[in-house]
C-alpha cells in the first residue's frame, strides 16, 4: 500500500490528475443516483501516507485508498502508457499489478474491517485527558467485536471482498482449487489446502488472532483491574469517581505491606470524603500526580501517601 501511494503521491501532476478523475466520478455517480447531494457532501480527498507511530493514520490511509481505488488504478494505468521513463513505467506497472490482485484487495478490506473496530480504542488511549473506565469499557467491546468477527464474520466479509472485486474488474481465483505456495512447484508444497482455506485460516483468522493477542498482552486482567481501581482516586469533576471500597481493594491487593490496618485507612478515607468538597486546595485538580502533591504540600493525614 505504501508503495502504491508513493508512486502516485510523489508527483503534483499525478495528484492533480487523481483529483480530476474523482470529480468526474462524483458527477457520474450523482447523475445515476448513486450519490446524494448536499452541503459538504461528496468532497474530493487525497491519498494519505501512513504515519510511523499513529495507528489511526494507517486506518485512514487504508480508507482513503479504498475510496480512491478506481481513481488510483486509472492514474497508474496512465503512467504505464505514458510514463516519461522506463523506471516510472516499471514502478507504475508493479503498483498496478499489486492493486489489481485479489490478495491485495482481501488484505486491504480485512485491515479496514479490523482497524475500524480498534480505531475508537486507539483514539481513546491517545487522549491527554484519559477516562480510564471508559477506555477499559472500550477495550472490552473492542475485544468482543473482534471475537464475534472471528466466529461469525467470515462469510459476510468474504462476500464483501468478492463483491468489491467484481465491481472493480478484479479476477477472483477458484476458491476450491489447491493453494500453491512459492512458484507452484510440487517440491514447495507443504500443505494440501484450498485457496479458500488459505485466505480464511492463514490470513483472516491469523490477523484477528494477532489483534486479540496484542490486546490481551497489553491489557491483561491484572492490569485492567489495577487501572479501574486506580481510577477511584481521580480528582477530576470534584472527585466524582471517588470510591472507598475500590480504594481499599486497591491497597489490599497491590499494597498489602504499605498499609498496616485497612480499618484505619477506611476511616481516613471517610474523613477525606467528607472534607474534600470543603477544602479549596483540592478543587480543580486534574491528575493523580497533582492530588498526591497536594496531599504532601498540605500534610493531609492520608495513609495512601505513604505508598
Amino acid at each position: 500500500m505504501t508503495s502504491i501511494i508513493n508512486v502516485v503521491d510523489l508527483s503534483a501532476k499525478r495528484v492533480s490528475e487523481l483529483k480530476c478523475i474523482q470529480e468526474v466520478e462524483i458527477v457520474e455517480q450523482i447523475v445515476v443516483g448513486e450519490l446524494e447531494t448536499g452541503k459538504g457532501s461528496n468532497q474530493t480527498c487525497n491519498l494519505k501516507r501512513a504515519g510511523a507511530t499513529r495507528w489511526s493514520s494507517r486506518y485512514y490511509s487504508i480508507k482513503n485508498l479504498k475510496k480512491l481505488f478506481n481513481s488510483t488504478s486509472y492514474v497508474l494505468k496512465n503512467m504505464i502508457d505514458h510514463g516519461l521513463t522506463g523506471k516510472i513505467r516499471g514502478q507504475a506497472l508493479r503498483a498496478f499489478r499489486a492493486i489489481k490482485s485479489f490478495e491485495f484487495v482481501f488484505c486491504l478490506l480485512l485491515l479496514e474491517k479490523t482497524m475500524g473496530i480498534t480505531s475508537a480504542l486507539c483514539k481513546s488511549l491517545q487522549e491527554q485527558s484519559q477516562e480510564i473506565v471508559n477506555a477499559m469499557n472500550l477495550f472490552s467491546s473492542t475485544k468482543g467485536r473482534l471475537e464475534k468477527l472471528r466466529k461469525d464474520g467470515w462469510f459476510d466479509f468474504f462476500a464483501s471482498v468478492v463483491s468489491f472485486c467484481a465491481s472493480h474488474a478484479i479476477v477472483a481465483p477458484d476458491f476450491n482449487a489447491p493453494y500453491l505456495e512459492g512458484t507452484g512447484r510440487p517440491s514447495q508444497q507443504q500443505n494440501c489446502v484450498t485457496i479458500e482455506h488459505y485466505y480464511r485460516v492463514e490470513i483472516f483468522y491469523a490477523v484477528i488472532d494477532f489483534q486479540l493477542m496484542e490486546l490481551n498482552t497489553r491489557f491483561n486482567e491484572k492490569t485492567r483491574e489495577l487501572l479501574v481501581l486506580s481510577s477511584s482516586l481521580d480528582p477530576r469533576f470534584d472527585f466524582q469517581s471517588f470510591d472507598i471500597d475500590n480504594i481499599c481493594s486497591l491497597v489490599e491487593k497491590y499494597y498489602p505491606h504499605d498499609v498496616s490496618d485497612l480499618d484505619d485507612l477506611r476511616t481516613e478515607l471517610e474523613h477525606f470524603e467528607y472534607q474534600f468538597s470543603k477544602l479549596e486546595e483540592f478543587q480543580n485538580l486534574c491528575t493523580l500526580s497533582e492530588l498526591c502533591q497536594e496531599f504532601v504540600r498540605t500534610r493531609t493525614p492520608f495513609v495512601l501517601i505513604e505508598s
